[in-house]
């Protein structure tokens, strides 16, 4: 499973591994036997990774599909988790199904951005 998180986590924001594994100050060699699973990172490396990718060492590890680092609400999220809890089962999904289909949106847009002309 971390082999599989390390890999999406690092092209969904497209970049190489010789790019994460120098902001990780690790070598490209220890990074890709950490993503190809020919490798396990020790606890200071996990935390690390966990760190950059800005997800929790649960969701790498594959112990949750939660990603997101839990913190206090900011930016109108504490508005809009009122307004969610207000919701029943049916606005719920309604809710996450917009959510979805806008960050699904907004890549595409960030992905035609960074094409060359």
């Amino acid at each position: 499973m971390l082999k599989d998180r390390l890999r999406e986590l690092r092209k969904n924001r497209n970049i190489s591994q010789r790019e994460a594994a120098g902001a990780l100050h690790l070598s490209r060699e220890a990074y890709t036997m950490y993503e190809s699973g020919q490798r396990l990172p020790g606890c200071d490396v996990l935390a690390a990774l966990a760190d950059y990718y800005g997800v929790n060492v649960d969701y790498l590890l594959g112990r949750c599909d939660f990603p997101f680092l839990p913190g206090a609400p900011g930016d109108g999220e504490a508005e809009l988790l009122a307004c969610y809890r207000h919701l029943d089962r049916r606005g719920k999904q309604n809710v996450l199904a917009a959510a979805k289909h806008e960050i699904s949106r907004q890549a595409a847009l960030a992905a035609v951005q960074k094409e060359p002309f």
